[in-house]
Protein backbone atom coordinates (compact mmCIF):
# COMPACT_ATOMS: atom_id res chain seq x y z
CA UNK A 1 0.00 0.00 0.00
CA UNK A 2 1.54 3.28 -1.13
CA UNK A 3 0.67 6.86 -1.97
CA UNK A 4 1.39 8.15 -5.44
CA UNK A 5 1.37 11.64 -6.94
CA UNK A 6 1.13 12.16 -10.70
CA UNK A 7 2.29 15.38 -12.37
CA UNK A 8 -1.08 15.44 -14.18
CA UNK A 9 -3.99 13.53 -12.71
CA UNK A 10 -7.34 12.54 -14.23
CA UNK A 11 -8.44 11.34 -10.78
CA UNK A 12 -10.82 13.61 -8.90
CA UNK A 13 -9.49 14.28 -5.39
CA UNK A 14 -12.10 14.18 -2.64
CA UNK A 15 -13.44 17.65 -1.87
CA UNK A 16 -16.70 19.54 -1.50
CA UNK A 17 -18.41 16.43 -0.18
CA UNK A 18 -17.65 14.39 -3.31
CA UNK A 19 -15.71 11.16 -2.82
CA UNK A 20 -12.45 10.75 -4.67
CA UNK A 21 -12.03 8.64 -7.81
CA UNK A 22 -10.74 5.09 -8.01
CA UNK A 23 -9.16 3.19 -10.92
CA UNK A 24 -5.66 1.97 -11.75
CA UNK A 25 -2.29 3.03 -13.19
CA UNK A 26 -0.01 0.97 -15.40
CA UNK A 27 3.69 1.37 -16.24
CA UNK A 28 4.96 -1.43 -18.45
CA UNK A 29 4.40 -4.65 -16.51
CA UNK A 30 3.73 -2.80 -13.24
CA UNK A 31 0.14 -2.32 -12.13
CA UNK A 32 -1.43 -0.55 -9.19
CA UNK A 33 -5.07 -0.21 -8.09
CA UNK A 34 -6.10 3.30 -7.10
CA UNK A 35 -8.54 2.90 -4.19
CA UNK A 36 -8.98 6.58 -3.30
CA UNK A 37 -7.86 10.07 -4.26
CA UNK A 38 -7.69 13.11 -2.01
CA UNK A 39 -6.69 16.70 -2.54
CA UNK A 40 -3.95 18.31 -0.45
CA UNK A 41 -2.98 21.86 -1.38
CA UNK A 42 -2.28 21.74 -5.14
CA UNK A 43 -1.61 17.98 -5.25
CA UNK A 44 -3.89 14.98 -5.63
CA UNK A 45 -2.68 12.10 -3.45
CA UNK A 46 -3.56 8.65 -4.80
CA UNK A 47 -3.95 5.82 -2.29
CA UNK A 48 -2.75 2.81 -4.23
CA UNK A 49 -2.19 -0.93 -3.85
CA UNK A 50 0.61 -2.25 -6.06
CA UNK A 51 -0.51 -5.55 -7.60
CA UNK A 52 2.69 -6.39 -9.47
CA UNK A 53 6.03 -4.87 -10.44
CA UNK A 54 7.26 -1.59 -9.01
CA UNK A 55 6.91 2.13 -9.66
CA UNK A 56 9.69 4.72 -9.56
CA UNK A 57 9.81 8.50 -9.58
CA UNK A 58 9.58 9.87 -13.14
CA UNK A 59 7.94 6.70 -14.52
CA UNK A 60 5.59 7.34 -17.44
CA UNK A 61 2.23 5.76 -16.52
CA UNK A 62 -1.19 5.26 -18.06
CA UNK A 63 -3.92 6.35 -15.65
CA UNK A 64 -7.38 4.80 -15.93
CA UNK A 65 -10.33 6.15 -13.96
CA UNK A 66 -13.04 3.68 -12.87
CA UNK A 67 -15.66 5.16 -15.18
CA UNK A 68 -18.60 3.17 -13.77
CA UNK A 69 -17.83 4.50 -10.29
CA UNK A 70 -17.27 8.03 -11.61
CA UNK A 71 -20.63 7.88 -13.43
CA UNK A 72 -22.44 6.73 -10.27
CA UNK A 73 -20.88 9.62 -8.35
CA UNK A 74 -21.80 12.08 -11.11
CA UNK A 75 -25.43 10.88 -10.99
CA UNK A 76 -25.56 11.51 -7.26
CA UNK A 77 -23.80 14.88 -7.53
CA UNK A 78 -26.09 16.24 -10.23
CA UNK A 79 -29.06 14.85 -8.26
CA UNK A 80 -27.83 16.73 -5.18
CA UNK A 81 -27.99 20.03 -7.09
CA UNK A 82 -31.50 19.21 -8.31
CA UNK A 83 -32.50 18.19 -4.77
CA UNK A 84 -31.48 21.57 -3.36
CA UNK A 85 -33.54 23.31 -6.03
CA UNK A 86 -36.55 21.10 -5.26
CA UNK A 87 -36.22 21.72 -1.51
CA UNK A 88 -36.14 25.48 -2.05
CA UNK A 89 -39.18 25.17 -4.32
CA UNK A 90 -41.22 23.09 -1.82
CA UNK A 91 -40.01 24.47 1.53
CA UNK A 92 -38.87 28.00 0.69
CA UNK A 93 -35.75 29.94 -0.21
CA UNK A 94 -34.47 29.83 3.38
CA UNK A 95 -33.11 26.36 2.48
CA UNK A 96 -29.31 26.57 2.26
CA UNK A 97 -26.78 23.77 1.98
CA UNK A 98 -24.91 23.01 5.22
CA UNK A 99 -22.95 20.00 4.06
CA UNK A 100 -23.14 17.00 1.75
CA UNK A 101 -21.78 13.59 0.87
CA UNK A 102 -21.63 12.41 -2.73
CA UNK A 103 -20.58 8.75 -2.93
CA UNK A 104 -21.05 6.10 -5.65
CA UNK A 105 -23.81 4.29 -3.77
CA UNK A 106 -25.73 7.19 -2.16
CA UNK A 107 -26.00 10.89 -1.48
CA UNK A 108 -26.57 12.92 1.65
CA UNK A 109 -27.66 16.55 1.80
CA UNK A 110 -27.76 18.74 4.92
CA UNK A 111 -29.76 21.96 4.82
CA UNK A 112 -31.29 24.69 6.95
CA UNK A 113 -34.92 24.11 7.90
CA UNK A 114 -36.79 24.69 11.15
CA UNK A 115 -38.80 21.46 11.47
CA UNK A 116 -39.07 17.88 10.25
CA UNK A 117 -40.41 17.40 6.74
CA UNK A 118 -43.87 15.88 6.54
CA UNK A 119 -44.42 12.78 4.41
CA UNK A 120 -46.31 14.97 1.94
CA UNK A 121 -43.36 17.37 1.66
CA UNK A 122 -40.92 14.50 1.12
CA UNK A 123 -43.16 13.10 -1.62
CA UNK A 124 -43.44 16.51 -3.30
CA UNK A 125 -39.65 16.96 -3.24
CA UNK A 126 -39.09 13.46 -4.61
CA UNK A 127 -41.69 13.94 -7.35
CA UNK A 128 -40.18 17.29 -8.38
CA UNK A 129 -36.65 15.88 -8.60
CA UNK A 130 -37.88 12.97 -10.74
CA UNK A 131 -39.85 15.37 -12.94
CA UNK A 132 -36.69 17.38 -13.63
CA UNK A 133 -34.89 14.10 -14.41
CA UNK A 134 -37.56 12.95 -16.89
CA UNK A 135 -37.64 16.36 -18.57
CA UNK A 136 -34.04 15.71 -19.72
CA UNK A 137 -32.56 19.14 -18.98
CA UNK A 138 -29.02 19.79 -20.29
CA UNK A 139 -26.39 20.30 -17.59
CA UNK A 140 -23.93 23.03 -18.52
CA UNK A 141 -20.54 23.95 -17.08
CA UNK A 142 -19.20 27.51 -17.34
CA UNK A 143 -16.11 29.18 -15.93
CA UNK A 144 -16.46 32.79 -14.87
CA UNK A 145 -15.30 35.23 -12.24
CA UNK A 146 -16.63 34.81 -8.72
CA UNK A 147 -18.22 38.25 -8.93
CA UNK A 148 -20.09 37.43 -12.14
CA UNK A 149 -21.14 34.06 -10.75
CA UNK A 150 -22.71 35.70 -7.71
CA UNK A 151 -24.40 38.31 -9.91
CA UNK A 152 -25.88 35.54 -12.03
CA UNK A 153 -27.61 34.13 -8.93
CA UNK A 154 -25.50 30.98 -8.63
CA UNK A 155 -25.69 29.41 -5.17
CA UNK A 156 -22.49 28.95 -3.19
CA UNK A 157 -21.87 26.02 -0.89
CA UNK A 158 -21.86 26.63 2.82
CA UNK A 159 -18.39 27.14 4.29
CA UNK A 160 -16.49 26.82 1.01
CA UNK A 161 -13.76 29.24 -0.04
CA UNK A 162 -13.56 30.11 -3.73
CA UNK A 163 -10.88 31.31 -6.11
CA UNK A 164 -11.43 34.39 -8.25
CA UNK A 165 -12.37 32.16 -11.20
CA UNK A 166 -15.04 29.53 -10.50
CA UNK A 167 -17.09 26.82 -12.24
CA UNK A 168 -20.85 27.21 -12.38
CA UNK A 169 -23.02 24.13 -12.93
CA UNK A 170 -26.48 24.86 -14.32
CA UNK A 171 -29.44 22.52 -14.88
CA UNK A 172 -32.17 23.97 -17.08
CA UNK A 173 -33.41 27.20 -15.57
CA UNK A 174 -34.01 25.85 -12.06
CA UNK A 175 -30.53 25.19 -10.65
CA UNK A 176 -27.25 27.13 -10.77
CA UNK A 177 -24.44 26.47 -8.28
CA UNK A 178 -20.73 27.06 -7.85
CA UNK A 179 -19.16 23.61 -7.95
CA UNK A 180 -15.85 21.94 -8.76
CA UNK A 181 -17.20 18.39 -8.87
CA UNK A 182 -17.99 15.91 -11.61
CA UNK A 183 -21.44 15.99 -13.24
CA UNK A 184 -23.58 14.51 -15.97
CA UNK A 185 -24.34 16.39 -19.19
CA UNK A 186 -28.10 15.74 -18.94
CA UNK A 187 -30.46 15.22 -16.01
CA UNK A 188 -32.09 12.20 -17.72
CA UNK A 189 -28.95 10.13 -17.12
CA UNK A 190 -29.68 10.11 -13.38
CA UNK A 191 -32.41 7.59 -14.14
CA UNK A 192 -34.47 7.71 -10.95
CA UNK A 193 -34.20 9.43 -7.57
CA UNK A 194 -35.48 7.90 -4.31
CA UNK A 195 -35.35 9.40 -0.81
CA UNK A 196 -34.26 6.83 1.79
CA UNK A 197 -34.29 8.97 4.93
CA UNK A 198 -34.94 12.37 6.52
CA UNK A 199 -33.66 13.35 9.95
CA UNK A 200 -32.35 16.09 12.22
CA UNK A 201 -28.59 16.47 12.76
CA UNK A 202 -28.62 19.75 14.74
CA UNK A 203 -30.95 22.55 15.76
CA UNK A 204 -32.40 24.02 12.57
CA UNK A 205 -30.52 21.61 10.28
CA UNK A 206 -32.15 18.65 8.54
CA UNK A 207 -30.60 15.82 6.53
CA UNK A 208 -31.97 13.99 3.49
CA UNK A 209 -30.42 10.74 2.26
CA UNK A 210 -31.20 9.32 -1.17
CA UNK A 211 -30.10 6.98 -3.94
CA UNK A 212 -30.14 7.25 -7.74
CA UNK A 213 -29.57 5.13 -10.82
CA UNK A 214 -28.82 1.44 -10.24
CA UNK A 215 -28.88 1.84 -6.46
CA UNK A 216 -32.40 3.30 -6.66
CA UNK A 217 -33.52 0.53 -9.02
CA UNK A 218 -32.13 -2.14 -6.68
CA UNK A 219 -33.85 -0.51 -3.69
CA UNK A 220 -37.20 -0.36 -5.49
CA UNK A 221 -36.75 -3.95 -6.69
CA UNK A 222 -36.10 -5.17 -3.12
CA UNK A 223 -39.13 -3.26 -1.88
CA UNK A 224 -41.27 -4.77 -4.64
CA UNK A 225 -40.08 -8.28 -3.73
CA UNK A 226 -40.90 -7.56 -0.09
CA UNK A 227 -44.40 -6.37 -1.00
CA UNK A 228 -44.99 -9.56 -3.00
CA UNK A 229 -43.74 -11.69 -0.12
CA UNK A 230 -45.97 -9.89 2.39
CA UNK A 231 -48.98 -10.25 0.06
CA UNK A 232 -48.35 -13.99 -0.24
CA UNK A 233 -48.06 -14.32 3.54
CA UNK A 234 -51.30 -12.39 4.05
CA UNK A 235 -52.95 -14.29 1.17
CA UNK A 236 -54.14 -11.16 -0.61
CA UNK A 237 -53.35 -9.00 -3.61
CA UNK A 238 -50.55 -6.41 -3.12
CA UNK A 239 -52.99 -3.48 -3.25
CA UNK A 240 -55.02 -5.07 -0.42
CA UNK A 241 -52.10 -5.38 2.03
CA UNK A 242 -53.02 -2.27 4.03
CA UNK A 243 -56.68 -3.28 4.41
CA UNK A 244 -55.69 -6.81 5.41
CA UNK A 245 -53.19 -5.51 7.98
CA UNK A 246 -55.77 -3.16 9.48
CA UNK A 247 -58.26 -6.03 9.79
CA UNK A 248 -55.64 -8.26 11.41
CA UNK A 249 -54.63 -5.50 13.84
CA UNK A 250 -58.27 -4.98 14.84
CA UNK A 251 -58.73 -8.72 15.38
CA UNK A 252 -55.49 -8.90 17.38
CA UNK A 253 -56.50 -5.91 19.48
CA UNK A 254 -59.87 -7.49 20.26
CA UNK A 255 -58.17 -10.78 21.13
CA UNK A 256 -55.67 -9.03 23.42
CA UNK A 257 -58.50 -7.25 25.22
CA UNK A 258 -60.27 -10.56 25.83
CA UNK A 259 -57.07 -12.18 27.08
CA UNK A 260 -56.33 -9.20 29.31
CA UNK A 261 -59.83 -9.34 30.80
CA UNK A 262 -59.46 -13.09 31.44
CA UNK A 263 -56.04 -12.60 33.05
CA UNK A 264 -57.33 -9.77 35.24
CA UNK A 265 -60.29 -11.89 36.41
CA UNK A 266 -57.87 -14.70 37.25
CA UNK A 267 -55.60 -12.35 39.19
CA UNK A 268 -58.53 -10.78 41.04
CA UNK A 269 -59.68 -14.26 42.07
CA UNK A 270 -56.19 -15.06 43.37
CA UNK A 271 -55.46 -11.84 45.25
CA UNK A 272 -57.13 -12.96 48.44
CA UNK A 273 -55.07 -16.16 48.44
CA UNK A 274 -51.65 -14.56 47.97
CA UNK A 275 -52.47 -11.85 50.54
CA UNK A 276 -53.34 -14.60 52.99
CA UNK A 277 -50.11 -16.49 52.22
CA UNK A 278 -47.92 -13.38 52.38
CA UNK A 279 -45.12 -13.30 54.92
CA UNK A 280 -45.38 -10.75 57.73
CA UNK A 281 -42.55 -8.79 59.22
CA UNK A 282 -43.48 -6.74 62.30
CA UNK A 283 -47.12 -6.79 61.21
CA UNK A 284 -46.36 -5.68 57.64
CA UNK A 285 -47.31 -8.01 54.80
CA UNK A 286 -44.60 -8.62 52.20
CA UNK A 287 -46.47 -9.62 49.05
CA UNK A 288 -44.54 -10.77 45.97
CA UNK A 289 -46.20 -12.13 42.84
CA UNK A 290 -45.23 -12.86 39.24
CA UNK A 291 -47.59 -12.84 36.25
CA UNK A 292 -46.83 -14.14 32.76
CA UNK A 293 -48.18 -12.09 29.84
CA UNK A 294 -49.42 -9.22 32.00
CA UNK A 295 -48.76 -5.55 31.32
CA UNK A 296 -48.23 -2.49 33.51
CA UNK A 297 -51.94 -1.64 33.41
CA UNK A 298 -52.80 -5.01 34.98
CA UNK A 299 -50.10 -4.49 37.59
CA UNK A 300 -51.56 -1.10 38.51
CA UNK A 301 -55.10 -2.48 38.82
CA UNK A 302 -53.80 -5.38 40.91
CA UNK A 303 -52.00 -2.94 43.20
CA UNK A 304 -55.22 -0.92 43.68
CA UNK A 305 -57.09 -4.04 44.79
CA UNK A 306 -54.31 -5.08 47.19
CA UNK A 307 -54.22 -1.58 48.68
CA UNK A 308 -57.92 -1.79 49.46
CA UNK A 309 -57.60 -5.19 51.19
CA UNK A 310 -54.12 -5.68 52.64
CA UNK A 311 -53.73 -3.01 55.36
CA UNK A 312 -50.02 -2.46 56.03
CA UNK A 313 -47.99 -3.90 53.13
CA UNK A 314 -45.10 -3.85 50.69
CA UNK A 315 -46.23 -5.20 47.32
CA UNK A 316 -43.82 -6.21 44.53
CA UNK A 317 -45.36 -7.37 41.26
CA UNK A 318 -43.45 -8.73 38.26
CA UNK A 319 -44.91 -9.06 34.75
CA UNK A 320 -43.03 -10.91 31.99
CA UNK A 321 -44.08 -10.44 28.36
CA UNK A 322 -42.32 -10.35 24.98
CA UNK A 323 -38.94 -11.12 26.53
CA UNK A 324 -39.05 -8.12 28.88
CA UNK A 325 -39.97 -7.71 32.53
CA UNK A 326 -41.92 -4.91 34.22
CA UNK A 327 -41.84 -4.24 37.95
CA UNK A 328 -44.35 -2.45 40.16
CA UNK A 329 -43.67 -1.68 43.80
CA UNK A 330 -46.50 -0.34 45.94
CA UNK A 331 -46.23 0.70 49.59
CA UNK A 332 -49.02 1.35 52.09
CA UNK A 333 -49.36 4.89 53.44
CA UNK A 334 -48.24 3.98 56.97
CA UNK A 335 -44.91 2.62 55.64
CA UNK A 336 -44.33 5.82 53.68
CA UNK A 337 -44.69 7.77 56.92
CA UNK A 338 -41.96 5.56 58.38
CA UNK A 339 -39.58 6.68 55.63
CA UNK A 340 -39.87 4.00 52.91
CA UNK A 341 -39.87 5.17 49.30
CA UNK A 342 -41.13 2.98 46.44
CA UNK A 343 -39.13 4.88 43.80
CA UNK A 344 -35.83 4.32 45.57
CA UNK A 345 -36.58 0.66 46.31
CA UNK A 346 -37.75 -0.32 42.82
CA UNK A 347 -34.65 1.30 41.30
CA UNK A 348 -32.44 -0.67 43.69
CA UNK A 349 -34.23 -3.95 42.89
CA UNK A 350 -34.30 -3.47 39.09
CA UNK A 351 -30.55 -2.74 39.02
CA UNK A 352 -29.88 -6.29 40.27
CA UNK A 353 -30.95 -7.57 36.83
CA UNK A 354 -29.48 -4.66 34.88
CA UNK A 355 -32.71 -2.67 34.76
CA UNK A 356 -33.83 0.69 36.03
CA UNK A 357 -36.83 2.28 37.68
CA UNK A 358 -38.31 5.08 39.71
CA UNK A 359 -41.52 6.83 40.66
CA UNK A 360 -43.51 8.19 43.57
CA UNK A 361 -43.09 7.16 47.22
CA UNK A 362 -46.33 5.12 47.21
CA UNK A 363 -45.99 3.48 43.77
CA UNK A 364 -43.10 3.11 41.32
CA UNK A 365 -42.27 1.21 38.15
CA UNK A 366 -39.16 -0.54 36.87
CA UNK A 367 -38.10 -2.33 33.73
CA UNK A 368 -35.64 -5.11 32.85
CA UNK A 369 -34.73 -5.81 29.20
CA UNK A 370 -32.69 -8.98 29.87
CA UNK A 371 -34.90 -11.40 31.82
CA UNK A 372 -32.09 -13.92 32.40
CA UNK A 373 -31.40 -12.36 35.81
CA UNK A 374 -34.95 -11.87 37.12
CA UNK A 375 -35.02 -15.06 39.25
CA UNK A 376 -32.01 -13.87 41.23
CA UNK A 377 -33.50 -10.37 41.35
CA UNK A 378 -36.78 -11.57 42.88
CA UNK A 379 -35.01 -13.67 45.50
CA UNK A 380 -32.87 -10.73 46.57
CA UNK A 381 -35.85 -8.39 46.39
CA UNK A 382 -37.63 -10.28 49.14
CA UNK A 383 -34.63 -9.87 51.46
CA UNK A 384 -34.35 -6.18 50.59
CA UNK A 385 -38.03 -5.53 51.43
CA UNK A 386 -37.82 -7.42 54.73
CA UNK A 387 -34.67 -5.52 55.70
CA UNK A 388 -36.33 -2.19 54.91
CA UNK A 389 -39.20 -3.01 57.25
Amino acid sequence: EVEIILDKSPFYGESGGQKGDAGRIVAGSAEADIVDARREADAIILSAVIRKGEFKVSDMVRAEVDTARRLAIAKNHTATHILQSALRNVLGEHVQQQGSLVAPERLRFDFTHFKALTQDEICRVEELVNRYIKEAHPVSTKEMSLENARKSGALAFFGDKYEQDVRVISCGGFSSELCGGTHLDNTSKIGVFKVTGESSIASGIRRIEAVTGNAAYELLSRQQDLIKSVAQTLQCEPDMILDRCKALMQALDASNKRLKAMLLRHIEGSIGEFIQKAQEVSGVKVIIARFEGADVDILRRTADIVKARAGSFLLLLLAVADGKASLLLSISDDMIKKGLDAGTLVSRIAKIAGGSGGGKPNMALGGVKDISGIEDMMQKAEDILKQEI
